[in-house]
């Protein structure tokens, strides 16, 4: 916000679920941030679709790819 004069409050999270491997992503991003280490409760991860899906039997937590949240403005709603 800062960094380009934008009021915080104009501003909401974009977020892209990895595809790629942690052995990739070595640099940061140029805007955002990386999360690392998530883990689902009672649900799944599907790589190939990237999406949720049912659990596996007796899975009790899954490890989640690695998420880029970038800040986005958000675009002010048209009045009728």
């Amino acid at each position: 916000a800062r960094q380009n004069e934008i009021s915080m409050d104009t501003l909401s999270w974009e977020f892209i679920v990895s595809t790629l491997d942690d052995i990739s992503l070595v640099d940061p991003p140029k805007v955002g941030v990386y999360v690392r280490g998530l883990y689902l409760e009672g649900a799944g991860w599907d790589v190939s679709n990237s999406c949720l899906v049912e659990a596996e039997p007796m899975q009790m937590f899954c490890p989640i790819p690695t998420i880029h949240f970038r800040p986005v403005e958000n675009h002010k709603k048209k009045s009728r």
